[in-house]
C-alpha cells in the first residue's frame, strides 16, 4: 500500500525573487548590481534553485544568459505569486500602524551626512523606532530586510521604486599638505604622488583620464580600497590622491581635511538614489523621512 503523496515543497522566497530578476535583466551581472551581491552568488542561487526543481530553467547563449520556455513560464508564476504575498504581508499590518522604519545605506553617506543630521528627525518624529544599517552590503528591500535604501545606483522594478537624489561629478583631491608639499601653487604631477583606487569602481580613474585627454597609462598602480569612506580618509592621511565625488565631499573641503588637486571634472554616469517598495509609497514614516532627507542641504 503506497503512503501519501505529498506536493513538491516550494524553494525559498530568495531563490524565487532572483529567478524573477533573471527573467527581467537577462543577465547575472545586472542582477547582482540589483540585488548587491556578486554574480557568482546569483549563479550560485541559480543551480541551487535548479537542483532543488529538477528542471533546467537558465541557458547561456552568445548574448547572455536566458530563460527556458520552463524557467520563463515559472519565472512568471513566482513573479505573480510574490506580488500577492507582498500584498497580503502588508495588509496584515496598515501601513499607518507600523512604527518601525529600517534604513540602509553606505557608510560615507551615513558618517557625513544622514547620521549627524538624523537627530533633527527624530526630533520631528518621536513615535517612530529608527533601524539603520551602514555597512558594505546593504540589506535587501525586496526580501524585507528593510524600508528604504540610499544607493549609489540600483535599479527600479516592478515593485521597487527609485528616486534620484544627487547627479555627481569626480575630480581628484588630496591633503592640503601633501599639495602644498609637491605642488605649491600649481598642480600635483601624477607621477609624484600615489593613486588611491576604489574596488567598486576600478575604471574610474581611467575613465577621468580619457575625459580630460590624459595618458591613462600614466594612472596605473597605487593603493585599493573597499570602502569610499576609507578611500577619502586615505586622502585626508595624506597617502595619495583619490577622486572625490561631488557635491557629497565638498563638506571635506570647506572644513579644510582636503582641497582639490587636479583640474578636471568627470560627470558620473550614476547617481545617488532612494529606493523603496512601491506598494509603501504612501506610507507616512517612509514620506515624512522623504521630505526630510530631501530638505537636508547636500540634497537640494
Amino acid at each position: 500500500m503506497s503512503g501519501p503523496v505529498h506536493p513538491p515543497r516550494t524553494p525559498p522566497l530568495h531563490l524565487l525573487r532572483t529567478l524573477c530578476e533573471v527573467a527581467r535583466r537577462g543577465s547575472y551581472r545586472e542582477v547582482a548590481d540589483a540585488l548587491h551581491v556578486t554574480p557568482s552568488a546569483v549563479s550560485h542561487q541559480m543551480r541551487d534553485l535548479q537542483t532543488r526543481l529538477g528542471v533546467v530553467l537558465v541557458e547561456r547563449s552568445p548574448r547572455g544568459t536566458r530563460l527556458t520556455a520552463a524557467g520563463l513560464q515559472y519565472s512568471r508564476a513566482c513573479e505573480a505569486a510574490l506580488a500577492k504575498l507582498d500584498e497580503a504581508t502588508a495588509a496584515t499590518q496598515p501601513a499607518t500602524d507600523r512604527k518601525l522604519l529600517r534604513i540602509t545605506l553606505g557608510p560615507f553617506i551615513a558618517s557625513e551626512v544622514v547620521i549627524p543630521a538624523l537627530p533633527d528627525f527624530h526630533q520631528r518624529h518621536p513615535e517612530l523606532d529608527i533601524r539603520v544599517e551602514t555597512s558594505m552590503r546593504l540589506a535587501d528591500l525586496e526580501a524585507d530586510e528593510a524600508d528604504i535604501a540610499l544607493r549609489f545606483g540600483g535599479a527600479e522594478s516592478t515593485t521597487l521604486a527609485l528616486e534620484p537624489l544627487l547627479s555627481m561629478s569626480a575630480r581628484p583631491v588630496c591633503a592640503p599638505g601633501l599639495h602644498r608639499a609637491l605642488a605649491g601653487d600649481g598642480e600635483l604631477r601624477f607621477d609624484q604622488v600615489t593613486l588611491l583606487h576604489s574596488t567598486a569602481v576600478p575604471d574610474a580613474w581611467t575613465a577621468w583620464a580619457q575625459h580630460t585627454g590624459l595618458d591613462a597609462a600614466a594612472l596605473a598602480g597605487g593603493i585599493w580600497f573597499d570602502s569610499y569612506l576609507s578611500l577619502l580618509r586615505a586622502a585626508e592621511q595624506g597617502l595619495g590622491i583619490a577622486l572625490g565625488l561631488f557635491p557629497a565631499v565638498e563638506g571635506w573641503l570647506r572644513s579644510g581635511r582636503l582641497c582639490v588637486a587636479a583640474e578636471g571634472s568627470l560627470p558620473i554616469a550614476q547617481q545617488y538614489n532612494m529606493l523603496y517598495r512601491r506598494r509603501d509609497a504612501d506610507w507616512p514614516a517612509l514620506q515624512a523621512f522623504r521630505h526630510w532627507l530631501l530638505a537636508l542641504p547636500e540634497f537640494t
